[in-house]
């Protein structure tokens, strides 16, 4: 090990991922799906609200089945 720095470059627990040119990307991927849900859910009104509500505890529950299945079933 390399005692001359505090942070060995071959030390891989040290590294860091960044987005870079992704992180455009994902800011136009985000606005464009904003706009489609907006479009789609204009005839709903007030519902369209309790619908992204209930659609966003279906994703939390989805989410947390996959990561810890066996405390599912409890």
């Amino acid at each position: 090990m390399d005692r001359r720095c505090s942070v060995c470059p071959r030390d891989r627990r040290a590294r860091q991922v960044l987005i870079t040119t992704g992180r455009t990307r994902l800011t136009e991927v985000r606005h464009s799906l904003a706009a489609t849900e907006a479009r789609l859910l204009t005839d709903l009104d007030d519902d369209a609200s309790r619908l992204r509500t209930l659609l966003s505890r279906v994703a939390r529950t989805a989410q947390r089945e996959s990561t810890a299945p066996d405390k599912a079933a409890c």
